[in-house]
């Protein structure tokens, strides 16, 4: 049975009118991103154990948060268009690679450490390593046209020889030893690692970072990123989670001193570029001022995922070359605008006011002044 059986040609209309009155108003609603009342778990609910990528997806975008990770919606895949394996898989492909590679020299006590080099027996097996996950991620069918792909794959195998380049380099420099090839938390029997708010409140976090390393006393926790330094940027002291859309180096930071230290051991974390930008690293010590501001950030963004608050808020460009920078405010690949048109009315919304905030405080402070 259809909807228009159900419901008579005049109550089709009606709701048809409220949907659209309700877009053009200046305030959220429950046609655009407004599901307060309903009961949507809060991250600092009891017994919610959460990852910094998840908050991190509502601080850029809620709808696509709400979509995605409480829908369970995901945009349709069509395995046979792939021609390349995709950015995602090539990333999952390198960290595995890095972790086995890593826990097999460790296993074996041969993790080299201050001005020590990599062998050449260890860069071989290195390689076989890469072999070894490439053939299991071709089995899975996620690695495209041969041809392209055996000429990715070798890419990859380059690039990961000059990450032990890079590698030796740093230790060479600062002494460092490596003390753990992943630090996993919350997941695989591991406890999860809690993370307070500025109320008291805390939220408990999963998670996986990819290395720790030890400087003197104090620890240094590593997450290899194989993308762009781009949007990572912005993080600093002063801003360490870039207006809540990067949350993984403090929450990693957290669960490094929980697991390998104390209360009072000194810890940092950083991203550590393999391929675009390689050899970058982007290093956040956790600072009580650090600490401060990661917990104010989490605070706005369980606030407003527990409140029901899931506007779209759309990219600034629509993509290039058929690249759609998001889905979910995309969904059929022709841009945005009326979405974003949508977007600069629903944000006069005062519920989004520490939402705006958070994530777009220049402008929330030159409204405040005009």
């Amino acid at each position: 049975m259809t909807v228009d059986q159900v419901l008579d040609g005049d109550e089709v209309a009606g709701r048809a009118m409220a949907m659209i009155r309700g877009w053009a108003s200046d305030v959220l609603t429950r046609f655009d991103g407004d599901v307060s009342g309903h009961g949507i778990p809060g991250p600092a609910d009891a017994g919610q154990v959460v990852s910094p990528t998840a908050l991190e997806a509502w601080a850029t975008c809620p709808h696509a948060y709400f979509v995605k990770r409480l829908l369970r919606v995901e945009p349709p895949e069509t395995p046979e268009d792939l021609v390349q394996i995709s950015a995602l898989e090539t990333g999952s492909l390198i960290h595995e690679v890095l972790d086995r590679f890593f826990t097999r020299q460790s296993g074996a006590g041969a993790v080299p450490g201050g001005g020590q080099r990599w062998t050449g027996a260890q860069r071989g097996e290195l390689d076989h390593v890469v072999l070894e996950v490439a053939a299991e991620f071709e089995g899975r069918g996620v690695t495209g046209h041969p041809l392209l792909w055996r000429q990715e794959r070798n890419r990859i195998a380059a690039d990961l020889q000059l990450l032990l380049g890079d590698d030796e380099l740093l230790r060479a420099q600062t002494g460092r030893v490596q003390v753990r090839s992943e630090l996993s938390f919350g997941m695989r029997g591991r406890p999860a690692v809690r993370v307070g708010l500025p109320d008291g409140r805390e939220i408990w976090f999963r998670g996986s970072a990819d290395r720790v390393d030890c400087a003197g006393s104090t620890l240094v926790v590593v997450d290899y990123k194989t993308g762009s330094a781009g949007s990572f940027k912005t993080i600093s002291a002063a801003n360490p989670t870039a207006d809540g859309t990067k949350l993984q180096l403090p929450v990693y930071a957290h669960a490094a001193r929980a697991g390998l230290g104390t209360p009072e051991t000194g810890v940092s974390a950083e991203y550590w570029f393999l391929r675009k930008d390689r050899g970058k690293r982007i290093t956040l010590p956790l600072t009580p001022e650090v600490d401060q501001a990661c917990g104010a950030a989490l605070a706005v963004i369980a606030d407003g995922i527990a409140g029901g608050l899931f506007p779209q808020r759309p990219p600034d460009g629509d993509g290039w070359a058929g690249y759609i920078e998001c889905r979910y405010c995309d969904t059929d690949g022709l841009g945005v605008k009326e979405v974003r048109d949508r977007w600069e009315r629903k944000r006069r919304d005062p519920r989004l006011g520490r939402y705006l905030a958070l994530v777009d405080p220049a402008a929330t402070a030159a409204s405040e002044t005009s």
